[in-house]
């Protein structure tokens, strides 16, 4: 196998480098930097290097199928797909040697009722015995930080496997999404130990406080991060960083709410009192927080959908929108949406409109579709409106167009830069971009992007990306501040 149509990066060839001078590594790389030439090129390696006999790539859903296209594109062969049992036991003793697999849908063939908390299927575990057995196996995980929760059922899965692992690497952009143990857990995995146990990681670089519920229930949360500059370094130890300076018009287009909406957002930020069934115990005790006799107020994540949704509704914000796409439309215009139903929303505004045309890619899509709307945008993006959500969007290159609005804003910092990642990317023709986030003013949309902006201290010092939007109320994460915004933005007084 050898690469075509491609001659590889300093970036790219530093970062192989990197990995295959250790057993177990990561790759904190920007988004569009080409990190799947990197993960094809280190299989590649570690074959001819004798390290290994098989190596597989393991990838979400989304990547997946990027990563299908890119073995087409850049080299002379094709990977092998393990997409069921019997693709898994003909790899174990085929000729095949680098093979691509999805996160969820490796774990699904081999675990009991597709749950690994039930226990390995008989043929299932033969299948991961033989392939370990008479396999020296390097796997690359794209897009690691799916394994940023210890208690998720996909990262037990794979830390079972981890010590079976010859080698194992892994590629993000986003090892921080929310917190920064997420950090931890993604690079340990990788590299087992490399930051020691998580209490002396938490007690060095996290400030906690505890925080009580009005049910009685008691977390433990960040209030602060410390420590930063030690924490780069040994970072270094374990993960070799790339992130480029970008010149980035981060702008929030701020509207103030109408007056239709300001009744309807109360309504919500108090928690529409609901008729609870006391027969169902449980659910009744969920979901009482204090509220009257028989009643309750609405869980809080039910709420900040309720929140969400009200404003996204609101007559100004679909106009800020629409003003941006009069400004913006020569070049095409990428659109995010948080939720299924804000993407009915936005469909809605740009219905009546006229010289615009639309398509999505979103999670409920088929791959040919998402295929056919991904090349109707890139050909020529002119006059068009690509709207995408967080499923549908991942590690998709879509810089055809240096233009970018966000109808909802999403909560992580992560999470936004692997969003905005679609259009900023190392071989886009354009050298400015403008990324937009629509804020109805003194609304969750507010609270979210400062939110959003609280992250930027964290990931400048810890990932060397200061690629990020600016607040001018919280640019370091602090969770009394952002408390005052909570009570000031969501939970409002009428």
């Amino acid at each position: 196998m050898q690469l075509v149509n491609v001659t590889p990066s300093e970036a790219q060839e530093k970062g192989v480098a990197f990995l295959a001078e250790r057993s177990g590594g990561c790759l904190l790389y920007a988004t569009g930097t080409g990190k799947t030439v990197i993960q094809i090129m280190t299989a590649m390696r570690a074959i001819e290097s004798g390290k290994v006999n098989k190596f597989v790539i393991i990838a979400t859903v989304s990547s997946f199928i990027e990563i299908k296209n890119d073995f087409k594109k850049f080299t002379d062969t094709t990977p092998f797909l393990i997409e069921s049992l019997d693709d898994l036991k003909s790899y174990v003793t085929n000729d095949s040697q680098i093979a691509v697999a999805v996160y969820t849908r490796l774990m699904g063939m081999v675990s009991i009722n597709k749950k690994p908390s039930a226990g390995l299927s008989l043929e299932g575990r033969d299948a991961l015995e033989a392939l370990f057995k008479q396999n020296k196996v390097g796997f690359s995980f794209d897009e690691v930080h799916t394994l940023k929760n210890p208690q998720a059922q996909v990262t037990q899965f794979y830390k079972m496997l981890r010590p079976y692992m010859t080698l194992c690497y892994g590629v993000t952009a986003t090892a921080i999404m929310s917190q920064l143990l997420d950090m931890y857990h993604t690079l340990s995995f990788c590299a087992p130990g490399c930051f020691g146990s998580k209490s002396r990681f938490s007690n060095k670089y996290i400030v906690w406080r505890e925080r009580q519920f009005q049910n009685g229930r008691t977390v433990r949360e960040p209030a602060k991060y410390i420590n930063l500059d030690e924490l780069s370094a040994e970072v270094d130890k374990v993960a070799l960083r790339y992130f480029p300076e970008r010149d980035i018009d981060f702008r929030v287009i701020k509207t103030p709410m109408s007056s239709d909406t300001r009744q309807l957002y109360y309504d919500a930020a108090e928690g529409v009192l609901e008729e609870i069934d006391k027969d169902k115990q449980a659910a009744y005790e969920a979901y009482c927080n204090g509220g009257e006799e028989g009643l309750a107020v609405k869980s809080y994540s039910a709420r900040m959908v309720d929140l969400q949704k009200v404003v996204n509704d609101d007559p100004n914000k679909k106009a800020a929108y629409l003003q941006y796409l009069k400004e913006h439309l020569e070049q095409g215009v990428l659109t995010y949406c948080a939720f299924h139903e804000t993407v009915g929303t936005v469909e809605s505004v740009l219905s009546d409109c006229k010289g615009i045309e639309v398509r999505k890619i979103t999670g409920k899509i088929d791959e040919e579709e998402r295929k056919e709307n991904k090349e109707w945008f890139c050909s020529n993006p002119r006059n068009k409106v690509l709207i995408i959500t967080r499923a549908g969007g991942q590690s998709l290159n879509l810089q055809a167009t240096p233009n970018m609005v966000f109808y909802d804003i999403p909560f992580g910092a992560g999470q936004a830069t692997q969003i905005f990642g679609r259009v900023v990317r190392e071989y886009s023709t354009f050298k400015k971009f403008c990324i937009a986030f629509l804020a109805v003013e003194d609304t969750i949309d507010q609270y979210k992007y400062d939110m959003l902006a609280a992250n930027k201290e964290l990931f400048m010092k810890v990932l060397n990306n200061s690629v990020m939007p600016k607040s001018n109320v919280l640019q370091t994460y602090n969770k009394a501040i952002i408390d005052r915004l909570r009570r000031s933005l969501l939970w409002r007084n009428r």
